[in-house]
Order: structure tokens, then sequence, then C-alpha cells
């Protein structure tokens, strides 16, 4: 059972699931912009400049999962709608 929790566990850090996060990062860049996805997600501007320009990041599920939630929420749903009129 051991080695079961452990291999799961390597999983959950594995490159292309760091690259999946980076891409997910950059989708939220894309459409809420840089600024917003770095105090959403809780870093720094140029902590997220940094994870999308590496091939390899390691980014933990933290900032993601922060961000999703935020961007998930209707209080920001309506805030970002009633800025882009």
């Amino acid at each position: 059972m051991e080695k079961l929790i452990r291999v799961i566990l390597n999983k959950r850090n594995s490159p292309s699931l760091m690259t999946a996060r980076r891409d997910a990062l950059q989708e939220y860049v894309t459409k809420y912009g840089i600024k917003n996805t770095a105090i959403a997600s809780g870093l720094k501007e140029s902590t997220l400049k940094q994870y999308l320009r590496q091939k390899h990041p390691k980014i933990g599920s933290e900032p993601l999962e922060q961000a999703s939630h935020v961007f998930a929420s209707k209080e920001f749903e309506a805030a970002f709608k009633a800025q882009e009129i």
C-alpha cells in the first residue's frame, strides 16, 4: 500500500501535470490579464511570467486552484463583465 501511495503522489507533480497547470494559467492570463491572474493566484506578476516562460515549470496546485476559485465566482464574473462595457 505504501508503494502505491508514493506512486500516486509522484504523479501529482509529473512534468505533464506541471505543463497543464502552466497552460491553464496562460489561459487565465489571456482571458483576464496578467495582473488579475497574478492577484487571483496569489503570485507576484514576475513569478507568474517566469512560470509561463519555463518549458518545465514547477507550479504547485494551490495558485491554480485559487485562481480557478476566484475566476469561477459570480462576483468576479459580474465585475469583469461590467468592466468590459
